[in-house]
């Protein structure tokens, strides 16, 4: 499709002197062997010669300012109608007029491409050709065919340095806005990473907080269920108070060894486990702090459970179950966990006295975005007198061992 808004330019000064002075000097030497060569040149010939070389010679800087595609074709027309009339004008001499049309073409594809303008410069050049050599073998009974193929050739090899230079230059303007275009993404895309980074560690920091209050916060409520029972047997059992106190030891233990964990992130010994050894051993451990009467069923395991999902429904396990003894005052609970082609689902229930109305708190909070970070659902239900149920699904595909 023709483009007839600007041209492009060189973008290098340098090069665009050096081939300005090289085609400029070409048109002088073409000219002055045509002016002073030939002594019997007879006066209209000179005058045709010397207007023809001064209006090549302003056309040659006017396309230094020529702008749009318009502009340079109508240099071009001009410059074709003062160079083709030399072949005629110089019929059956020994004179290379064809190379004037040449230099006409040279500038003409260096600046623009435009396929109609292309074919009727490839029809004109070669019909121009075969009217020289008719007129000539009518005139003079011969033509030099090797004075127009040379000529010739050195029209259609002077077009296509011109395509080419224009080709160079293009590709130069896209290279250099390509970089600018570069530059650009990587100055946005630091600026993304810092944004990136800034995310991280904010999400870094709610996962540490939550780890603690799911772990820590699960040992310091068993701790002080346990406290309340030593101070209770202290003066009617104290063996069984000196029993108490040292689960309280034991859970101040585990509990400053469950902060050590979740600052320093190291996670080795669960991700090691089964879903199922997960939720056995944190249903037992619960029990004996609490004294509550915990049922776990698994009804099938898979080879391969992501060790975050692993980990996320273990700690939505634990919450669940602090919150039934510490708020409900439950004495039984039961977790089921089920597993079908394309869903996980865990469902967690207890006896405690239940809420008909309650706010979310932390605890719940973090239930709600352990699930959310799989694509799942979290629903609770609480009525009085008839404990919790948390109904968990979450969106996996399970692969068979």
């Amino acid at each position: 499709m023709a483009n007839y808004s600007k041209v492009e330019k060189l973008n290098n000064p340098s090069s665009y002197l050096l081939l300005s002075i090289l085609r400029l000097s070409f048109f002088i030497i073409l000219s002055c062997m045509y002016l002073f060569i030939n002594n019997n040149t007879v006066g209209w010939v000179k005058a045709f010669v010397i207007v023809s070389m001064l209006i090549l010679f302003i056309n040659h800087f006017l396309y230094y300012f020529a702008s749009l595609t318009t502009q340079v074709l109508t240099l071009a027309v001009v410059d074709t109608a003062v160079t083709a009339p030399y072949g005629y004008v110089y019929l059956g001499g020994d004179y290379p007029d064809l190379l004037f049309l040449g230099l006409v073409g040279l500038f003409l594809f260096m600046y623009i491409e435009i396929r109609a303008v292309t074919i009727v410069w490839f029809i004109f050049v070669p019909l121009n050709i075969g009217i020289q050599i008719i007129l000539e073998q009518h005139e003079f009974g011969k033509f030099q065919i090797v004075m127009y193929f040379v000529s010739g050739t050195f029209v259609v090899f002077a077009s296509l340095v011109g395509s080419l230079i224009r080709y160079y230059q293009h590709a130069r303007s896209q290279t250099a806005l390509l970089n600018a275009e570069l530059k650009k993404s990587n100055q946005q895309l630091i600026e993304y990473s810092h944004k990136a980074e800034s995310l991280s560690v904010n999400r870094e920091r709610i996962r540490i907080a939550r780890e603690i209050h799911d772990t820590v916060g699960h040992k310091l409520t068993a701790l002080l269920m346990q406290l309340q029972v030593a101070r209770k047997l202290q003066e009617s059992n104290s063996d069984q108070s000196k029993m108490s106190f040292l689960h309280c030891e034991e859970l101040a233990r585990s509990a400053l060894q469950e902060i050590r964990l979740s600052v320093r992130d190291m996670r080795e010994d669960e991700n090691q486990r089964t879903i199922k050894e997960m939720l056995d051993r944190l249903a037992g451990q619960f029990a004996e702090m609490t004294d509550m009467k915990i049922t776990v069923q698994v009804d099938q395991e898979f080879s391969v459970i992501p060790d975050a999902l692993r980990l996320n429904l273990s700690r939505i396990v634990q919450e669940s179950l602090t919150n039934a003894k510490k708020h409900g005052d439950a004495t039984e609970a039961s977790v089921t966990l089920q597993c079908s082609e394309e869903q996980i689902e865990l469902m967690i229930k207890d006896n405690g006295t239940g809420k008909s109305e309650f706010a979310p708190e932390f605890g719940l909070l973090n239930m709600k975005e352990r699930v959310q970070e799989h694509g799942g659902t979290l629903q609770i239900d609480s009525f009085q007198e008839k404990g919790f149920k948390i109904h968990v699904l979450i969106p996996f595909k399970r692969k068979p061992q």
